[in-house]
């Protein structure tokens, strides 16, 4: 596969200019003997579709799509796969001669980052979740599919929570296994979680950051928060400053749900190192 080409590809969100997108591809690729052209394309919530159909045009062969696209992803796709089905949400797209092909590989990204990568067991644990949007969307299915004690999902809205929690009820184990709940009762509650994860922006404003109890946080096996960057989100910063021992970023997240769009783009024979894509980004 020695200097092989594999074609055009692009990030579509909004930011856009901080993902690590590019430079994890362009290093899969490298562990493949091949090269690849992966840019950054900013959209907006009015622009989007006409983002997805220049992309098309060019002839680019697959997109991510970070926030806050993926629901618009998953509803413009042509066709999609049973687990984006299931999310209702979209963040692989894979070009066909008629439009775009929808997977979610961010559920697979999470739970392998979480149990392979920082050996977090998630089978018969409690696990909260923090939001309710299309970022929670991907990752429900496979974490109820790791067989956790319990999955509580907290929003601002109760209605918009019970909602989501409604939607997966099929894909639920056991009876209680997914409650929905607001920040109004989690501030009141006592109940002892084992794995908090973030999914609420990381753009979150300072008076709008939720009142998260300091006992959660102090008797929590790990809390995880699916942004990523240089500096600690509000998130991280809020866990550490209540006791959380354990305290991770979004970053291997980002890598095993790039390894996984890769395979999907070039070959699910694929073997890629995404451990050492993952400390060489954090070493940059």
């Amino acid at each position: 596969m020695k200097n092989n080409y594999l074609g055009s590809f692009a990030v579509i969100g909004c930011p856009v200019e901080h993902s690590l997108s590019p430079q994890v591809h362009q290093a899969f690729a490298q562990q493949w003997g091949a090269t690849v052209d992966y840019t950054r394309r900013l959209a907006s919530a009015t622009d989007f579709l006409t983002v997805l159909a220049d992309c098309h045009q060019r002839g680019l062969r697959g997109l991510n799509i970070t926030l806050p696209f993926k629901q618009q992803a998953y509803a413009a796709a042509v066709s999609c796969t049973a687990r984006a089905q299931i999310a209702g949400a979209v963040n692989t797209l894979t070009r066909l001669s008629t439009g775009w092909a929808g997977d979610n590989t961010d559920g697979v990204g999470l739970v392998r980052d979480i149990q392979h990568n920082l050996q977090i067991p998630l089978h018969g644990s409690r696990v909260l979740i923090l939001g309710a949007g299309g970022a929670v969307r991907g990752l429900l299915d496979p974490v109820l599919a790791a067989l956790p004690q319990q999955v509580k999902v907290v929003g601002r809205a109760i209605e918009k929570v019970e909602s989501l929690c409604h939607a997966f009820a099929a894909r639920v184990n056991k009876p209680g296994q997914l409650v929905a709940s607001d920040f109004a009762a989690l501030a009141e509650s006592d109940d002892e979680v084992d794995l908090i994860i973030n999914a609420l922006p990381v753009n979150v404003a300072a008076d709008a950051v939720p009142d998260l109890p300091r006992a959660l946080f102090e008797k929590a096996r790990a809390a995880y928060d699916l942004s990523y960057g240089v500096a600690p989100t509000w998130f991280q910063r809020v866990a550490t400053d209540n006791g959380c021992c354990l305290v991770f970023d979004g970053l291997g997240m980002l890598v095993e749900q790039a390894a996984e769009s890769f395979k999907i783009w070039h070959g699910q024979s694929i073997v890629l190192d995404t451990q050492a894509v993952i400390r060489t980004l954090r070493k940059d």
